[in-house]
Order: C-alpha cells, then structure tokens, then sequence
C-alpha cells in the first residue's frame, strides 16, 4: 500500500507540474488516502514545475523619485 501511494504522488506530480504539496494533499485526501502534507512534499518529484513563460517579467521596477 505504502509504495502505491508514493507512486501515486510521483505520478500526479508530473502529470501536473504546477500543483504544490497542498493541492496534491487535498487530492488524495478527497480518494481517501490519509496522508501528511510534508510526506506528500517528500516524494513529489522535483523540478517539474513548468518554466517561466518567455516574456514574463522575472524582476520588478520600482520608483525611486529621482526622474526630472
């Protein structure tokens, strides 16, 4: 049972990169599968979010005051 649910976390993290541990946990706690938030974090697998979209501002401008 144990190796089932971990293959199960594995599985849903990839198939959707952008939930967290908390979506993943709500999830399989809906199925009836009563496991913690961090054990779900502990076998996800990592680097499956999906990247930055090209054209996504990756910093912030902010106002100093100083234009003339």
């Amino acid at each position: 049972m144990v190796a089932e649910v971990r293959a199960l976390i594995r599985e849903m993290s990839i198939a959707n990169p952008l939930w967290g541990a908390p979506r993943i946990h709500g999830e399989l706690l809906k199925l009836g599968i009563d496991v913690g938030q961090t054990t779900v974090a502990k076998y996800m697998v990592k680097g499956t979010r999906a990247p930055r979209k090209v054209g996504e501002p990756f910093f912030a401008i902010m106002p100093t005051g100083l234009h003339r």
